[in-house]
C-alpha cells in the first residue's frame, strides 16, 4: 500500500513573498485561489466548506484557532489578502462578503444524480492534468450518466465512482473517505489482494545486505545508510512521512516485525517543526558519516511519496546555495494560476561532492518532487529509470453526502520549462526498463546482481 499522507487541505498551492503584516481582524469568511475552499473563521473556530458551481458542503478541517495558527502560520498582506504557509509554500486567501449560494443548502445531500454531477464537476474545475492524462470529463460523465439512478445502492454509486478514478490512473486521486463497512464492502468484491507491503520491504532489504556490511536504518526503513566496500556512502530514502521522532538502530524490518511497522505509520506527529528537528540531527549524522568517501548514492527507487517539505528539507543538504529549483501552478476553473517558484535553503555543511541519485517506476510524490528539485544541482547524476510521474499535493474534496476524495491540483514544472507529470523524470543513464513498481520489486528480488547500483559506484570510482 502507497504510504502517502496528508494534512487536512484548507490551502491552495501559490507562493507569495510580500511583506507581512498581523494587525488586521482575521474573522469573517476567506476564498481560496483555486482548490474551491472557503474559510468561515469566528474568533477561535475554524470552519471549511467545499465548493464548486453544483455543491457546497462542510468539510473537515483544522476547526481551532491555536491548531490553525500552529499548522499555517497565517498572516495577512492587506486586510482582504491572508496568507497560509505551509512548508516551503504561501497559500493565498481573499476576503469575501456573503458565502456562495450553494452553500446555503442542506448540510449534507444523498441525492444520487447531485453527487454524480458533483463528483465530475469538480475534477472539470480543479483537475489539472486532463490534458496529459488524456481525459475529456464531458464523455466521461456521458458514459457514466446512464448508470445513475436515485434506487441505487451506496455499493452501487461507490463503484462508479473508483470506475472513473481508474480511468484517471492518478496514484494522487482517489477516494479518501467513505463509511468503513462500505469500504471493506467494496474491497472483498473488488481488490486484489495483493502482498505489496512485503514486496516492497523485501526489495528494501535484499538492496542493503547485498551493499552494506553494516548500515544504520532510521524509524522502520524510512532511512538506510551506511559505507560500501568500494567506500561510496550509501542513503536508501524510502519515505517522507515519519521524522518527528529519532530512533535509529541496525536492524531492518522484515516478515517477523511487519506488524509492529503497519502500526507505526502515520502515528508520530505531524507538525513540521519536530520534522525539521529530526531531519536536521538526522542528516547532520548522516554527512558526517559520509565525509571519507569517495562519493554517495542517494537510493530513491523504493520512495514511495510523503510530505514535500520533507523533500525539500532533505535535499537543503546537497545544496550549496539557495536556489529556485521549480515552479507551481493551480488549476481553477477554466485555467490556471500564475507560476510561482519554490526555493530550497542550503545547509552550512551541505555535501557537493559527486553524487548519484537512483530512481525507478516506484519514485513517487514526494520522491518525484525531491528528483525534479536535484535538476537544479549539477552535481548529482541520476541512474535507473524514469520516475513514477506524480508530482502535485493532494487537493481533498468532499461530495454532497460527505463522502471524500483527492485529486491533483498542481502543475510542478521543472527549471528546464517541462512538466514531467505520467511520464516521469528520466535518468541521465538508463539501465532499468520496468513499468511499474510491484513490477520493480519483483525483478530486485529474482536478480542476482543490482545493476543499476553497479554502475552508479562506477560512475562514482571514474
Amino acid at each position: 500500500m502507497m504510504r502517502i499522507y496528508l494534512i487536512a487541505i484548507l490551502i491552495v498551492s501559490i507562493s507569495f513573498s510580500f511583506s507581512r503584516k498581523d494587525e488586521y481582524e482575521m474573522d469573517g469568511l476567506w476564498q481560496a485561489v483555486g482548490y474551491g475552499k472557503i474559510l468561515k473563521i469566528d474568533k477561535s473556530k475554524i470552519k471549511t466548506y467545499d465548493y464548486n458551481n453544483l455543491s457546497c458542503t462542510p468539510y473537515w478541517g483544522v476547526d481551532l484557532m491555536k491548531n490553525f495558527k500552529r499548522f499555517f502560520n497565517p498572516y495577512f498582506i492587506h486586510d482582504d489578502t491572508l496568507i497560509l504557509t505551509l512548508g516551503p509554500t504561501k497559500y493565498k486567501y481573499f476576503r469575501i462578503g456573503r458565502i456562495p449560494e450553494t452553500c446555503n443548502g442542506k448540510p449534507y445531500d444523498y441525492s444520487r444524480n447531485l453527487n454524480f454531477n458533483s463528483f465530475i464537476e469538480s475534477f472539470k474545475t480543479y483537475y489539472a492534468y486532463s490534458k496529459e492524462r488524456e481525459l475529456d470529463w464531458d464523455k466521461i460523465k456521458q458514459k457514466y450518466q446512464p448508470q445513475i439512478n436515485e434506487e441505487m445502492t451506496d455499493l452501487q454509486m461507490l463503484t462508479v465512482f473508483e470506475n472513473i478514478i481508474s480511468e484517471v490512473d492518478d496514484k494522487h486521486t482517489k477516494m479518501s473517505w467513505v463509511p468503513k463497512k462500505l469500504r471493506q464492502q467494496y474491497d472483498n468484491l473488488y481488490k486484489p489482494k495483493l502482498n505489496y507491503d512485503s514486496l516492497w520491504v523485501e526489495a528494501q532489504n535484499k538492496t542493503v545486505k547485498n551493499h552494506l556490511k553494516q548500515y544504520n536504518n532510521f524509524n522502520l526503513n524510512t532511512l538506510i545508510w551506511g559505507i560500501t566496500n568500494d567506500n561510496i556512502g550509501y542513503l536508501q530514502i524510502n519515505d517522507m512521512n515519519m521524522y518527528s521522532q529519532y530512533n535509529v538502530s541496525n536492524k531492518l524490518v522484515d516478515q517477523s516485525n511487519w506488524n509492529k511497522f503497519d502500526s507505526k505509520w502515520g502515528k508520530t506527529s505531524d507538525f513540521e517543526s519536530d520534522h525539521y528537528k529530526t531531519r536536521s540531527k538526522l542528516m547532520n549524522r548522516i554527512l558526517k558519516d559520509f565525509e571519507q568517501t569517495d562519493g554517495v548514492v542517494v537510493d530513491f527507487r523504493f520512495q514511495e511519496g510523503g510530505y514535500g517539505f520533507n523533500a525539500l528539507g532533505l535535499l537543503s543538504f546537497f545544496s550549496d546555495s539557495s536556489k529556485t529549483v521549480y515552479s507551481k501552478k493551480v488549476k481553477s476553473n477554466d485555467g490556471f494560476t500564475q507560476a510561482h517558484p519554490v526555493i530550497i535553503e542550503s545547509q552550512p555543511n551541505a555535501l557537493t561532492k559527486k553524487m548519484v541519485l537512483l530512481t525507478s517506476r516506484a519514485t513517487l510524490s514526494g520522491g518525484d518532487i525531491f528528483t525534479l528539485s536535484t535538476m537544479s544541482l549539477p552535481h548529482i547524476t541520476r541512474i535507473g529509470n524514469n520516475t513514477s510521474g506524480h508530482f502535485s499535493s493532494f487537493c481533498g474534496k468532499v461530495l454532497p453526502n460527505g463522502w471524500t476524495f483527492n485529486m491533483s491540483s498542481q502543475v510542478c514544472t521543472g527549471p528546464d520549462g517541462n512538466n514531467y507529470e505520467v511520464i516521469g523524470i528520466p535518468p541521465h543513464i538508463q539501465t532499468d526498463t520496468v513499468s511499474s513498481a510491484i513490477s520493480f520489486y519483483k525483478s530486485i528480488l529474482k536478480s542476482e546482481e543490482d545493476i543499476t547500483m553497479k554502475r552508479a559506484v562506477q560512475f562514482l570510482k571514474n
